[in-house]
């Protein structure tokens, strides 16, 4: 019986997942990640497709890369790195940064049909 106790809740927040909201996605201070939550679809950025087109010296420094990337997510089934999608296939669409230090976010373009 101590074995569900303990497994249940992995099991929860596996199934359940986290979702992208302007608590842990947006431009304020407090935001984990800067940028802008939007449907999958409708998000282009390009941060994971880098670092699956990049080399690294094994699939494990690959998975790594990848899931230091707030908005990407390693598939260790596929060895592959993609969207860090939510359970309503949200992303959070990544801020890109410029201004005259590169300190400045500015919103990931969104498809105009969102």
């Amino acid at each position: 019986m101590k074995k569900g106790i303990y497994v249940l809740p992995c099991l929860l927040a596996t199934v359940l997942g986290a979702n992208w909201n302007a608590n842990n996605c947006g431009f304020e201070p407090n935001s984990a990640v800067r940028g802008t939550v939007t449907d999958a679809i409708c998000a282009h950025y390009d941060d994971c497709e880098q670092i699956n087109n990049t080399n690294y010296g094994s699939t494990i420094s690959k998975g790594q890369a990848c899931d230091a990337e707030a908005v990407c997510l390693w598939n260790s089934a596929t060895n592959t790195c993609g969207k860090n999608r939510d359970t309503k296939n949200n992303v959070c669409a990544p801020a890109k940064w410029g201004g005259e230090n590169g300190t400045t976010p500015t919103p990931a373009p969104i498809n105009a049909i969102c």
